[in-house]
């Protein structure tokens, strides 16, 4: 279990309750990943959601005749990489790959699962959290491979 103190900033949790937050991450685990490391492959089945804690990660994209596109890259603290574990078929819609040494969150899909079913209205604001995210990075993404700029301060995320 991670302790309350050290996770209760993030952006996920704001909108939950001291219980749902430790019912997310009673089988949570802190991972450190190295420079070139894989954190999500995709295509690969959604079984984890990561948080990142520190570090930088670089996102990419397979599409027909073209392999690893970059389509963004996030040095925050706090983005959702893997928002899959919620929408089926649970499939990693992006590839994500450490551009240097990261410590993430793991939070299994399970978790996310039995919140969703025994707390609704925690459930809603996690859903819309993931909601606002996956957006952003659309934009990012789509901003980046038209070569149109940021509206805005926000880093990709």
């Amino acid at each position: 279990m991670i302790p309350l103190a050290d996770i209760r900033d993030l952006k996920l949790f704001e909108a939950l309750s001291d219980a749902a937050v430790e019912a997310l991450c009673a089988d949570a685990e802190m991972r450190d990943f190295e420079a070139c490391d894989y954190l999500l492959h995709q295509h690969d089945e959604a079984h984890s959601l990561y948080i990142l804690l520190s570090g930088t990660v670089e996102f990419l994209i397979k599409v027909e005749g073209v392999d690893d596109l970059f389509v963004g890259m996030t040095a925050e603290r706090g983005p959702l990489l893997g928002w899959s574990i919620v929408r089926e078929p649970h499939r990693y819609t992006a590839t994500v790959r450490c551009a240097e040494p990261c410590r993430v969150i793991r939070i299994p899909r399970r978790a996310f699962a039995e919140v969703l079913k025994n707390d609704p209205r925690a459930g809603y604001a996690l859903l819309q959290t993931i909601a606002e995210a996956v957006a952003d990075r659309l934009q990012d993404a789509l901003g980046l491979l038209s070569g149109i700029p940021k509206s805005g301060p926000r880093a990709a995320t």
